[in-house]
């Protein structure tokens, strides 16, 4: 989506998305032989940052959502 919107180059899309992919073989290898990896300080650090972002736009999302409902409630009662 950041692609589509120009706000991120492709190659920064490919290569978040190549690690993910990568990420997830490498744990489900693991998995299947029965070995549980954890996460490291900076995987750790990369999946907070996400939430956090996430939690930002979500936020984002719903304030405008909500300002449209108040103002519309408002502007509806004045005619």
């Amino acid at each position: 989506m950041l692609v589509r919107l120009d706000l991120v180059t492709s190659w920064i899309a490919v290569i978040i998305i190549g690690r993910e992919i990568v990420i997830t073989a490498i744990r489900v290898a693991a998995f299947s032989l029965g070995i549980a990896l954890a996460a490291d300080q900076l995987g750790k650090l990369k999946m907070a940052l996400q939430v956090i972002a996430i939690t930002a736009v979500l936020l984002t999302i719903y304030s405008g959502w909500n300002y449209i409902r108040m103002n519309y409630k408002r502007l509806h009662l004045n005619k």
